[in-house]
C-alpha cells in the first residue's frame, strides 16, 4: 500500500485555494494575524484550516478575564498569553470540515500509519507522517507565491502548519520556511 502524494498535494492545494479565499473574505476586517493548516499531530484524520484575528484575541481575552483565576492579568497580558494557542482562537474551528476531498485521502495515510504503528515500524510511521507535513507546508508555499493571501499585507499575518501537540521550536521551524523575515522574527520574540 503505497500514499498518492501527488494526489493529496493537488487535492489540497485545490480545496486551499478555494477556502483561504474565503476565509480573507469574511475575516480580513477582524485583523488576521495566523494563517494556518492544523491537524492533532500523529492523528491525521482530519485536517483544516485555522485562523487567528485580533478581533476574536480581544474576545477570548476578556472571556478569561472573568475568571476568577485571571482577574489579576491584564487585557494586553492575557492576550500576549492566548495569542499563539490556535485552540484558544474562537475561529479556530470556523472552516473544520472544509477539506472534505483531502481528508478521505488522509483516511488512507491515518490506516497505513496505524498498521505500521502494530506492526512495530515506527520509523515509516514518522517517515509518512513527515511526508504529510512536508506535502501542507509545501501547499501553503504554492499559495502564498501565486498570491492567494494578497487580500491582507502579507506582513500582517504568520503562515505556518500547527497541530495540537507541538513544540514551540517545531512551530517556529515550520513558520521559518512559509514567512517572509520580519514576520519570522516577529514571531520568534513572540512565541
Amino acid at each position: 500500500m503505497s500514499f498518492d502524494f501527488n494526489k493529496f498535494h493537488s487535492v489540497l492545494f485545490n480545496e486551499c485555494k478555494r477556502i483561504f479565499f474565503i476565509i480573507l473574505e469574511e475575516l480580513s476586517h477582524e485583523n488576521i494575524y495566523s494563517l494556518a493548516l492544523y491537524n492533532s499531530g500523529d492523528n491525521w484524520g482530519y485536517l483544516f484550516p485555522t485562523v487567528a484575528t485580533k478581533k476574536g484575541l480581544s474576545e477570548v481575552a476578556a472571556e478569561y478575564q472573568k475568571d476568577e483565576y485571571y482577574q489579576n492579568q491584564s487585557m494586553d497580558e492575557l492576550e500576549a498569553d492566548l495569542k499563539w494557542s490556535p485552540c484558544d482562537s474562537p475561529r479556530h474551528v470556523n472552516y473544520e470540515s472544509t477539506l472534505k476531498e483531502s481528508e478521505k485521502l488522509l483516511q488512507q495515510a491515518e490506516d497505513m500509519m496505524e498498521e505500521y504503528w502494530d506492526n512495530h515500524q515506527e520509523d515509516k510511521c514518522d517517515e509518512l507522517h513527515q511526508q504529510l507535513v512536508q506535502t501542507c507546508l509545501d501547499v501553503l508555499k504554492r499559495l502564498d507565491s501565486e498570491g492567494i493571501f494578497q487580500a491582507i499585507d502579507r506582513t500582517s499575518f504568520v503562515l505556518n502548519v500547527l497541530n495540537g501537540d507541538q513544540s514551540d521550536e517545531e512551530r517556529l521551524e515550520r513558520a521559518k520556511l512559509l514567512n517572509p523575515e520580519q514576520v519570522f522574527k516577529q514571531y520568534e520574540l513572540e512565541i
